[in-house]
């Protein structure tokens, strides 16, 4: 439900758009989270994790309302599950506690 591929080269910009802002920021926070902020590792890993999460489920009901395009919308959002998942395992296998 709500994931199409994407239909033209447009689509596919958007998409790659998405996700590489939504990588560059969650990076970019989760790296300052693991320095900043003064609590215990086990704190900050978790914070970490959280920075790399998924894509909100409500953005495509949102997309929906607002852009009229819930199908690209729920492609992104399968799209940085797959990702997330993945970044967020090897980072947690990585992280030293």
């Amino acid at each position: 439900m709500l994931m199409d591929l994407p239909a033209s080269a447009a689509d596919i910009k958007s998409v790659f758009s998405v996700i590489g802002w939504k990588l560059l920021f969650g990076i970019l926070l989760g790296v300052a989270a693991w320095y900043i902020l003064p609590f215990e590792p086990l704190v900050r890993k978790a914070v970490v994790l959280v920075c790399l999460a998924p894509t909100a489920v409500f953005s495509t009901l949102f997309t929906d309302r607002v852009l009229g395009n819930a199908k690209l919308a729920g492609f992104t959002l399968a799209s940085t599950g797959i990702l997330s998942l993945i970044l967020i395992t090897t980072l947690n296998a990585l992280i030293p506690i």
